[in-house]
């Protein structure tokens, strides 16, 4: 039984506002819009004034519904929306001020302010410009376009800009931040540390001013300083948590962790009601303590703030994470058979859906979901969750729909936005889901958890410059990220930018002079520059002796040996390594790869064999041995080998693309097919499934409902410059019948897989469409070349090049 909240509502409160009753009567008396929107213009303006900030945006909000001209309800709209600390809303605001009052300096000037806060750098450009036509010889003006000048890159028009704002306040601190940030360009610390310090004589709290003595003292390496620094900008905001969360980062850095958990423990008897900063410390304990320590914290907190339900919630999850079902439910149903209050009781309900999906008990999660939607239909929470669920299922226009309903519930949810950009990105509304992740990021302060999931659709769509610049301000903003910067430096090091990758290196080791990262990435740039001897000796110094050496640093060290030549010297670390450990499944793994490359066959397949009997759960046992298979013809063992695999180790990737891949030589395409199926399934955003999935469904079945998913498929592969999917986007194009669109994206795959038998065959089908005989007949005729005698496509394009001999004698 559903418990339920009985409301009674016991009589009308006669506390009722003066400017409720003269709105009632402006609104009843009045006859037009302009009036009635000028009656909601003076409600909200008195509200603002009492700090009722809400309903004073929700009385402006009316007054420019009727009357969008009215230019002070949209300035009291972005002011009550600034308290709110609704910067979007803020903006837009005062978007349409300015458009309406073209001379208004001050909502021009924030406009800018606000411009250059979301990098929305030419926009804050022009609308600084305009600022500066109002008041030519403002210095605050000039010192916010030297700033934004700075962000374009232009350092010279900074500085002029900077010292013209100086030249009219001396002592502008803005101005003197531009000059700071130039002279950090220069790597001229003391030049910077000159005018921030000018500026902090004028502004004592100027946060951008203390954030540069921040990352002027790091870069140096002043501990000291840097530990200062952090505690003067947490004394001036004690309530903007980044500050607090970047001192815990630096102390955890330099090893300090007992004062860590002192500063973070008085903070949160201190702050009571700041439940994230006391889960914060429940997570810190557990890493410093082991799990048995923070389950006693978070025991600890749940039985003193028992008006907390986040606690509640979190000892819940930990049970879950931990396997202990039974407790994990039952402190759930003991919050929903409590009956209130409602909230509570349906965060309950939420959490229990999200562990039955994780059980794949869709049903019981579905049923839950339902029940908080019908007691609150408009929870957006439960619609999130639901959205979720509708995504799984390709139910994409139905996901999107309730996430709009999600957002207008909680505009600012990350969480909700976040699914929202998955959405769109699924959709193939490619430019919807990049924005929505701009958005959400910068809003976000740059929060790492969304940079990366932004960073990895990037990385799907082969978007590898905008992913750096991603990274880079990320970065600026959480400098100590390891994750982040890690990632920072994969991508240098795969495109070949060494000394950015070094730079890296070198900051980390700057830090840390035993930073494994930091010597990895090192490492990696010596390997790139062929530097062996040198990559080598970096590997081993990033190797502790007196710990285990994991799996990553062993691959990377006889990667390494291999790539130099020194085999001997790789078999020999390998097997030094199995004699201290014999059950090693890496160096067992490493070892069955070297005999593979060296054409040892019997003896790698003992390798591989070892490392499935003593990991029967390892995938990669069963994919090396299946891919060595495979490599000698052994069809047949490979797919034996890949279907235990698969049974132990369900939905490995690399696994499902050779089965598949088998599959598609021996033409069992439905066998395939099932198998591209089941791992979109388990891996949704993983694009060769979709490519390979949509390539078949066009290719080989032609039903209305194939076609349309091959179509949905192929969406989401436009503008990514793979050859093999512009080869799948165009042949999935030709098919429903755009050949302008097939046959710009089937040439560019030509161009690039001059080589390969179908996408030659795609293109002269498309050509032969648009009647361009002679040009197709010479696609297909290469197609024929190139393929193979048994190929299955030989008799697809014999018939293509009958048809166009037939057309050539027709009369």
């Amino acid at each position: 039984m559903r418990p339920t909240m009985t409301r009674h509502v016991s009589r009308l409160s006669k506390a009722v506002s003066t400017a409720s009753i003269c709105a009632l009567l402006l609104l009843t008396g009045c006859s037009t819009p302009e009036e009635r929107a000028q009656a909601h213009y003076e409600s909200g303006k008195e509200l603002l004034e009492k700090g009722e900030h809400i309903k004073a945006a929700l009385e402006f909000r009316n007054a420019v519904r009727l009357n969008d001209k009215l230019v002070v309800a949209w300035a009291g709209l972005a002011a009550a929306e600034e308290k709110r600390v609704n910067w979007p809303a803020v903006s837009d605001s005062l978007n349409h001020v300015v458009e309406l009052d073209a001379k208004n300096f001050d909502a021009t000037f924030k406009l800018a302010k606000l411009q250059l806060a979301a990098i929305q750098l030419d926009n804050a450009l022009r609308n600084a410009n305009k600022a500066n036509d109002l008041k030519p010889n403002d210095s605050d003006v000039a010192a916010l376009r030297a700033a934004i000048l700075m962000r374009l890159n232009d350092k010279e028009g900074a500085v002029k800009e900077a010292e013209r704002s100086l030249s009219i306040n001396p002592n502008n601190p803005d101005a003197l931040a531009v000059l700071a940030a130039e002279a950090i360009s220069r790597r001229s610390s003391a030049s910077a540390l000159t005018f921030i310090e000018r500026g902090l004589q004028t502004d004592s709290k100027n946060i951008g001013l203390l954030l540069f003595k921040v990352k002027i003292y790091e870069d140096n390496g002043d501990r000291v300083k840097l530990e200062e620094t952090l505690r003067t900008l947490i004394g001036y905001y004690p309530q903007q948590k980044e500050f607090r969360q970047s001192l815990m980062s630096f102390l955890l850095q330099i090893g300090r962790t007992e004062d860590v958990e002192r500063e973070l423990r008085a903070y949160v008897d201190a702050e009571t009601a700041d439940t994230p900063a006391a889960l914060d410390l429940v997570r810190l304990v557990s890493r410093l303590r082991g799990q048995a320590a923070g389950r006693a914290e978070l025991e600890t907190l749940a039985s003193k703030r028992t008006e907390k339900v986040e606690f509640q919630l979190a000892l819940s999850k930990l049970n879950f994470n931990e396997k202990k079902f039974d407790d994990a439910y039952k402190i759930l149903l003991a919050l929903v058979e409590r009956g209130e209050p409602q909230d509570d009781v349906n965060m309950a309900k939420l959490m229990m859906a999200e562990f039955d999906r994780q059980q794949n008990k869709l049903e019981d999660a579905n049923k839950l979901i339902t029940e908080v939607i019908e007691q609150d239909p408009k929870n957006a929470d439960a619609l999130a969750l639901r959205a979720t669920g509708k995504i799984e299922k390709n139910d994409l226009s139905g996901a999107v729909s309730d996430l709009r309903e999600a957002l207008d519930q909680k505009p600012d949810s990350v969480q909700i936005r976040v699914i929202l950009a998955r959405a769109y990105e699924r959709q193939g509304a490619i430019e919807l889901a990049r924005d929505e992740f701009s958005q959400v990021l910068k809003e976000s302060g740059y929060n790492p958890e969304i940079a990366m999931q932004y960073i990895d659709m990037l990385r799907r769509r082969g978007s590898y410059d905008a992913m750096e610049l991603v990274l880079e301000e990320a970065i600026n903003r959480n400098p100590s990220n390891i994750m982040l910067v890690t990632t920072l430096a994969e991508l240098r090091l795969n495109k070949g930018d060494w000394n950015g990758a070094e730079a890296i290196a070198n900051a980390l080791l700057k830090i840390d002079a035993n930073s494994e990262v930091g010597k990895r990435i090192k490492a990696g740039v010596q390997l790139g520059k062929k530097q062996f001897d040198e990559s080598i000796d970096t590997l081993k110094q990033a190797i502790d002796p007196a710990k285990p050496v994991s799996g990553s640093a062993m691959a990377a060290l006889v990667t390494t040996y291999l790539q130099a030549g020194k085999v001997k010297e790789a078999e020999d670390f390998v097997n030094a390594t199995l004699a201290a450990n014999p059950e090693s499944v890496d160096a067992l793994m490493l070892l069955g790869n070297i005999r593979y490359a060296q054409r040892r066959s019997s003896e790698a397949e003992a390798q591989y064999r070892k490392v499935i009997e003593l990991r029967p759960k390892l995938a990669s046992g069963y994919f090396s041995l299946a891919r060595m298979f495979a490599s000698e013809k052994r069809s047949d063992e490979a797919i034996e080998i890949l279907k235990k695999g698969r049974e132990a180790a369900p939905i490995d990737l690399g696994s499902s693309l050779l089965l598949a891949s088998i599959y598609e030589i021996r033409g069992s395409v439905e066998e395939a097919i099932k198998i591209y199926e089941e791992q979109l399934a388990a891996t949704p955003d993983v694009l060769v499934v979709v490519n390979n999935l949509a390539s078949l469904l066009a290719d080989f079945r032609s039903e209305p409902e194939s076609q349309e998913r091959a179509q949905a498929l192929a969406r989401r592969l436009e503008s990514i410059d793979v050859p093999q999917f512009k080869d799948t986007v165009g042949w999935v194009a030709y098919l429903k019948g755009d050949l302008r669109t097939a046959q710009v994206n089937l040439q560019d795959a030509v161009k690039r897989l001059p080589e390969v038998a179908a996408v030659r065959y795609h293109l002269g089908m498309t050509l032969a469409g648009m009647k361009r005989n002679d040009e197709a007949k010479a696609e297909l005729q290469k197609a024929s070349e190139l393929a193979g005698p048994d190929d299955p496509l030989n008799k697809k394009i014999d018939e293509a090049l009958k048809t166009l001999q037939t057309a050539a004698v027709a009369p």
